[in-house]
């Protein structure tokens, strides 16, 4: 069974157009285009002036004038003030208080009741006595405002029936 003459015409036909786009453009893309370039650069100057001030003497890598140049400081740069203390700041810094809830001799009692007060959704945290190794003591705060810490002291007694304290928070 051979290939009808209409068949191949037609294959023919498409082969032929397709040919007749294509090559031009595979050819069109080889071609330079010279067009004239125009620039608007003033020509070179007749004279050139250098006008770079001279640089600095180079100080040796391995010199001791170069060791002391990066790890000395300048006349200006040294502090002769003695730096503020906290406690001499302190009528500028804000105050902030924390209420002191309870103290536990063990830790995991100590946790508990820090979960408590989070379940409560209060801010709870727990921190060892700095003064005696071993008691553990929950902290609620800190608070910004008096007023809140001593509201929020009052829903801590009423509702757990503690006795709990309001100190300065001390970060």
């Amino acid at each position: 069974m051979g290939k009808t003459p209409r068949k191949l015409r037609t294959k023919l036909v498409i082969l032929i157009a397709v040919a007749v786009l294509l090559v031009p453009a595979i050819y069109e893309r080889y071609e330079y285009k010279l067009e004239p370039i125009f620039s608007d650069v003033p020509p070179p100057p007749d004279e050139f002036v250098s006008e770079i001030p001279p640089l600095a003497p180079v100080v040796e890598p391995n010199s001791r004038e170069y060791f002391d140049s990066l790890y000395r400081p300048s006349d200006d740069h040294v502090v002769t003030d003695a730096l503020p203390t906290i406690d001499e700041l302190d009528s500028e810094l804000p105050r902030a208080w924390t209420i002191s809830v309870a103290s536990f001799e063990d830790f995991d009692e100590a946790f508990s009741m820090e979960m408590l007060l989070r379940d409560g959704e209060l801010q709870a945290y727990v921190l060892p006595n700095p003064t005696q190794p071993g008691p553990y003591v929950v902290f609620v705060g800190p608070y910004l405002n008096f007023d809140r810490a001593e509201e929020v002291r009052t829903i801590i007694d009423a509702r757990w029936g503690m006795a709990s304290q309001i100190a300065r928070f001390k970060p």
